[in-house]
């Protein structure tokens, strides 16, 4: 059965919610059972301290290609996701910067510098095909701190 197309922008006000933040569909049993998560973007994040997100999951990954103007969209599912709350933001962090203490909430698989280069690489070279591997990694990241909703995993209808 294939996804429904929903609005996002009148989703997201219908359900007192900020934005979305997209998760890979595989990441979704990764997540640390702590409440919290920390995710990691490419270089900055439009994401603002204090306000509520919803995680949909990416079905099929989008792609954008910055210097020709081309975006294909993600396929996303809103069945049994989470929201949660941004804590902390932080953008622009070059990797040399960052400390065990931005991986205590990450993803099970994202536990130190290396493993999250390789995560941010295997992520951005299919969804921005313009950029070098070396232009991803000199990027830097951007890191969010989220509290889940304690209501754990929500079904969204459209």
């Amino acid at each position: 059965m294939s996804e429904p197309e929903i609005a996002v922008p009148a989703f997201l006000s219908t359900h007192g919610l900020a934005d979305i933040i997209r998760i890979p569909e595989e990441e979704y049993g990764g997540f640390p059972e702590d409440g919290y998560l920390a995710h990691f973007n490419l270089a900055s994040t439009d994401v603002e301290k204090g306000k509520h997100y919803v995680l949909p999951r990416i079905l099929r990954h989008g792609q954008r290609d910055i210097g020709r103007g081309t975006e294909v969209k993600p396929l996303l599912s809103f069945k049994d996701i989470c929201t949660g709350v941004a804590l902390e933001v932080r953008n622009h962090i070059p990797y040399d910067a960052l400390t065990p203490a931005d991986f205590e909430h990450s993803l099970t698989h994202i536990k130190n510098i290396e493993q999250l280069k390789l995560y941010i690489l295997k992520r951005y070279r299919v969804s921005r095909p313009d950029l070098s591997e070396k232009e991803i990694l000199a990027s830097g990241v951007s890191r969010i701190l989220l509290a889940l909703d304690p209501r754990e995993k929500k079904e969204f209808a459209g």
